[in-house]
């Protein structure tokens, strides 16, 4: 898409709906390290003197517990809540920081 706007001659930046989308995609994508960090929490909540915490140990107890809901356990909310946040920074946050970018610097943008 950069390249055939950039061979038409027209600007490169993307729209801010564009902005959002990608905002939105990334968000959703960086849902998938979800499962380790449950592992990791559940590696630090409070156990019984004597209990392993080792990466493989704290798994098996993870399934033992609740099978393989306790790896996806909030998962849907994390998707929506890191693309919500992505969408925002990257449409709203740009928009805002090319216009302060605009009003602080004397050339009009230009740093």
């Amino acid at each position: 898409v950069v390249e055939r706007r950039r061979a038409a001659g027209r600007s490169t930046e993307l729209p801010v709906i564009e902005l959002i989308g990608c905002g939105l995609v990334g968000g959703a994508f960086s849902a998938l390290t979800h499962p380790i960090d449950n592992v990791i929490t559940n590696s630090q909540k409070p156990m019984p003197p004597g209990a392993k915490r080792d990466l493989l140990s704290v798994v098996k107890r993870m399934y033992a517990e609740s099978g393989n809901r306790a790896f996806t356990r909030g998962f849907a909310i994390k998707i929506v809540d890191n693309a919500y946040h992505m969408a925002w920074m990257y449409g709203v946050g740009t928009v805002v920081y090319d216009h302060i970018r605009k009003t602080l610097t004397p050339e009009g943008g230009r740093m």
